[in-house]
This record gives C-alpha cells, structure tokens and sequence, in this order.
C-alpha cells in the first residue's frame, strides 16, 4: 500500500510504503539496517519505506513508525487513539 503524507511545509512532503511486520521485537527493530535509506535527495519527492512494526510490550500494542526524512531518522511511538489521529493526515493513493 502507498500512502501520502502531506506535512504542513509544503518542501517536506514525500511519499512512502507501508510495510507490516507482525510480532517483532524491540531487539529486531534495533538490528534493522538503517544506512541504506539516509542518502535521500530531500529536493523532490522522494519514496521511503515507512515500517509499521507491532511490538507488544506487556498487553499494549505499540506503534513505531520509522520516517526518513531530510537525512535523519525520527522515531515515533504511538498508542492506538494516536495512530488513529496521524491517519487522518494520511491520504490513500
């Protein structure tokens, strides 16, 4: 699935796909390799690989959206209800 993020700086905006791993742990999700997707020309749209990971900790599901953007990695952890809220910002193809 592709998916539009449209940030509010214009400049900004990119396009990424969405990858769905099920059961993965926090110490897969610290194993991934993440040189290959730091070399990003930040002047077009550029296409990125967004991973959903679902980790369990305890009995939360927690979501980490990894965004690549402008040569740096921003790490997000979302409850549900705010997953839910960022969802609205994102455009189906």
């Amino acid at each position: 699935m592709h998916l539009k993020i449209y940030p509010q700086h214009r400049d900004n905006y990119f396009l990424i796909k969405r990858l769905q791993i099920d059961q993965l742990t926090m110490e897969d999700f610290l194993q991934i390799d993440q040189k290959p997707f730091l070399n990003h020309n930040i002047n077009k749209l550029i296409q990125i690989n967004l991973i959903l990971l679902h980790l369990y900790h305890q009995v939360c599901k927690i979501y980490i959206i990894i965004l690549f953007q402008m040569n740096k990695v921003m790490y997000e952890i979302l409850t549900l209800k705010k997953f839910s809220q960022r969802l609205k910002l994102i455009k189906l193809d």
